[in-house]
């Protein structure tokens, strides 16, 4: 894990490079929320291959211009913090079917997923 220095920590592993709001850590460590958001990074944000945790040392580095360097399982993962802008604009989205555990749900149940289930189709 690493501090960016621009309000957010970046993860490495198995699915890619997450990132998340220090401020939300420090809410969850006060008990003042229980959610936090991360933002994952993966092949769709341009890395050649999104694992991350090859047992590599050092897991991350950052260079001396803010760079964050991660290495992969295809070569080095390079992030420049001060570039990523979030897109803040709704989506709108429609589910037409959720399937979990060999059954299918509509969209307009409460759905509810026991623990133990890994397999979800939207």
């Amino acid at each position: 894990m690493i501090d960016d220095g621009n309000g957010f920590v970046w993860l490495s592993g198995n699915f890619g490079l997450e990132r998340i709001a220090v401020d939300e850590l420090k809410a969850l460590k006060q008990r003042k929320t229980k959610v936090i958001h991360a933002r994952l990074f993966g092949a769709s944000d341009g890395m050649a291959n999104a694992e991350t945790n090859g047992g590599i040392f050092p897991c991350v580095w950052q260079m001396k211009d803010g760079s964050i360097w991660f290495p992969t399982v295809k070569g080095i993962a390079i992030v420049q913090p001060w570039s990523i802008h979030d897109n803040l604009t709704d989506v709108n989205i429609h589910i037409q079917a959720i399937s979990f555990g060999n059954e299918q749900h509509a969209p307009t149940h409460n759905i509810s997923v026991n623990a133990g289930i890994y397999n979800i189709e939207i």
